[in-house]
């Protein structure tokens, strides 16, 4: 059973993905690889870098199906911004906060088998290259037990935000990995929260896969040695 969207939510959503897929198409030059990846049915978390405000709505507004969305919660006091995340029904996230009740929330749409967007980052890093990840993403996908779908955004910069709205018309692209599974994580206290802390570099690791080097940021060497180990497990 699919997590609850009233009939008016469904056609706000209708709307607005429509009116900003639109918009997206005349500002810029897209160019979407792996759109045969997404699953067809189920609850899965799909989990891209965050760069800048488009990123999320650049993908919200093109998915086939209706994706929950999480955002921080400033956005709600922000001319413009705001009115989108109430029209979608967006939820809001506290940063630096426990957020009990959103994280059962977000397991619960998980569980329902409805899809959710989320930027693991947890905050825009306004440049290309990525930045740490926040520790729920380990827990959430812990509890939850779906997969992950990656999603690596590129070129969606603030720079090129300023260009486009000179209708400069710069290109993104958007790639969407294959989902995949997470190891399960045994054990509890320290060992629970290491395994986490694994699972969610592995997450880091595949939206790396799906970007340039420029984009690998804090995960430039981990993601090096990890790509050399795949490599050596290949050939092995």
């Amino acid at each position: 059973m699919s997590y609850p969207q009233p009939v008016l939510l469904k056609f706000r959503r209708f709307i607005l993905k429509r009116a900003i897929s639109k918009l997206i198409r005349i500002l810029f030059r897209l160019e979407i690889n792996g759109w045969e990846n997404i699953p067809k049915s189920g609850g899965y978390l799909v989990s891209h870098n965050h760069v800048s405000i488009i990123d999320p709505a650049w993908v919200g507004s093109f998915w086939p199906i209706n994706l929950e969305v999480i955002g921080a919660a400033e956005l709600w006091n922000r001319r413009g911004q705001s009115s989108i995340v109430r029209l979608y029904g967006t939820l809001p996230v506290h940063r630096g906060s426990a957020e009990r009740d959103l994280l059962r929330t977000m397991i619960e749409v998980l569980k329902s088998g409805t899809p959710l967007l989320i930027a693991p980052e947890g905050t825009r890093s306004h440049i290309p290259g990525l930045v740490h990840a926040q520790p729920g993403i380990g827990y959430l996908i812990d509890q939850a037990s779906v997969p992950v779908l990656p999603i690596g955004m590129i070129g969606s910069t603030d720079e090129n935000l300023s260009l486009a709205f000179k209708f400069k018309r710069p290109k993104m692209t958007m790639n969407i990995g294959k989902p995949f599974t997470l190891p399960p994580i045994e054990g509890s206290g320290h060992a629970r929260r290491e395994a986490r802390k694994k699972n969610t570099e592995i997450v880091m690791m595949k939206i790396c896969e799906l970007l340039p080097e420029e984009y690998w940021g804090v995960y430039a060497e981990k993601y090096k040695e990890y790509r050399k180990a795949k490599s050596g497990n290949h050939q092995a």
